[in-house]
């Protein structure tokens, strides 16, 4: 990988962390989100015998409704929040299908993917 891909992963790293001291410093501070994780859950498919599932993991604030006495600065933000989201990287996930049970950590991106024979298949 060129510099350039090496310097957007320093980034990106710094960010996360930068992010992870602010969050912190507002506990500290008494200060609390009224934020909680989405999984989004993008391609899933399989087999009675095999399972392939892709997802993303998702910080996403609390979204209100715009109403008629909404001022113009309002109007402007809400979109801007419902679209403004955060990944949530290494989130350990549990999932189960059927009696299956498998672990997955969500990357940098907060993008998840499952792929595996399932020990107890699948029944009609």
């Amino acid at each position: 990988m060129g510099q350039s891909g090496l310097g957007w992963r320093m980034m990106r790293r710094a960010k996360i962390n930068l992010r992870r001291v602010i969050s912190r410093v507002y506990g500290l501070l008494g200060i609390r989100f009224t934020t909680q994780p989405a999984i989004m859950g993008y391609r899933a498919y399989g087999r009675p015998d095999r399972v392939f599932l892709n997802g993303r993991v998702l910080q996403t604030r609390s979204i209100f409704r715009s109403e008629d006495k909404d001022t113009d600065w309002q109007n402007f933000v809400k979109p801007l929040r419902r679209f403004n989201s955060h990944e949530v990287n290494d989130a350990e996930l549990e999932v189960r299908i059927g009696d299956n049970v498998f672990e997955v950590t969500s990357d940098l991106e907060g993008y998840f993917h499952l792929e595996a024979d399932l020990p107890k298949k699948l029944t009609d």
